[in-house]
């Protein structure tokens, strides 16, 4: 029998899982996905890892940058494929069946507890069933059917209207930060509670770009400002990287305030040991109470007025 290529799926939630290679299990596995589309799994992402690849040999600026994804609902859901053309030059297309169009996209699919929307023409817009159809001939050909017709957008119809956050874990990969199936806040407060568990020493998180999705960025381009913890769920310490008045960035220390020694003395181990913080007894959090200055930098970006704030010095010592 012969076995497909190895593709993986993505949910709303970040998960990510390797589709079966044997063709008949794969194309029941999309089918079946693409009919649970609604509130709870309002998007679906599919991609073909390179050759010999598994899930967990690449981290996440690894990964295949062409896909295609849907969002919506069983009964009406959009269809982008980003491909590699023939110039070499990747482009995002939203899928469509070819016919009359009155001029610009009219139509909005509503995805992510309708935070989410992408305005498409009514020909955009597939069932489960003809969705179904469209992944299974991509998990053959990566491509979809030939009569099917493409729009080029010069960035995803899907967006939505909350800001993109992203973290990193053990900084070895990012991800979207999800909303399902808790909320924004809940997620946030469970990532800093397995702070210190095994792969978990570190955890951090950024805004992308206006407009920007994770697929537009790289390692490479990651924002240079983001909030992050290290350490274990009854200690760790949180800096802050932000860009001041003046244009410069700088890194901060968070600390709760009260009286501080000359010199911090208190050790905060990570990565099993292999890396340290030395901070004051002040600048020391629960994973409680990182969960809250998390959550407020999430709506503000920046951390709550009453923490304050020690510059970093990453200058190394003269030897």
């Amino acid at each position: 029998m012969d076995r497909l290529h190895t593709f993986v799926y993505e949910l709303p939630d970040g998960s990510r899982t390797t589709v079966s290679r044997i063709p008949s299990s794969a194309e029941r596995t999309l089918r079946r996905l693409v009919s649970l589309m609604g509130e709870d799994q309002s998007t679906l992402c599919v991609w073909q890892m390179p050759d010999g690849a598994d899930l967990f040999d690449l981290d996440r600026t690894e990964w295949p940058r062409v896909f295609l994804r849907a969002a919506g609902i069983a009964d009406a859901m959009t269809i982008e494929w980003r491909r590699v053309d023939q110039d070499g030059v990747e482009r995002l297309y939203t899928v469509g069946r070819g016919t009359q169009r009155p001029g610009e996209p009219v139509v909005a699919i509503e995805f992510l507890g309708r935070t989410g929307r992408a305005p498409v023409e009514p020909d955009e817009i597939f069932t489960a069933g003809e969705a179904g159809e469209i992944f299974v001939h991509y998990l053959h050909t990566l491509a979809v059917p030939h009569h099917c017709v493409l729009r080029q957008s010069q960035g995803s119809a899907m967006t939505s209207a909350n800001p993109t956050f992203v973290y990193e874990v053990n900084g070895a990969s990012f991800a979207n930060l999800p909303n399902s199936p808790r909320s924004y806040e809940e997620n946030l407060r469970r990532m800093l509670s397995l702070v210190g568990e095994p792969g978990r020493s570190t955890f951090a998180l950024s805004k992308l770009p206006d407009g920007r999705s994770i697929w537009d960025v790289t390692r490479e381009t990651l924002p240079s400002v983001f909030l992050q913890a290290a350490g274990t769920a009854e200690a760790m310490t949180i800096e802050w990287r932000r860009l001041d008045e003046d244009g410069v960035e700088r890194l901060c220390s968070v600390g709760h305030g009260g009286h501080r020694e000359n010199e911090p003395t208190v050790v905060i181990d990570f990565f099993e040991g292999t890396a340290r913080a030395v901070v004051f007894p002040d600048e020391v959090f629960t994973a409680d109470e990182a969960g809250e200055v998390f959550v407020h930098y999430f709506h503000t970006l920046a951390v709550p007025d009453r923490y304050v704030l020690r510059e970093v010095d990453l200058t190394p010592p003269i030897p």
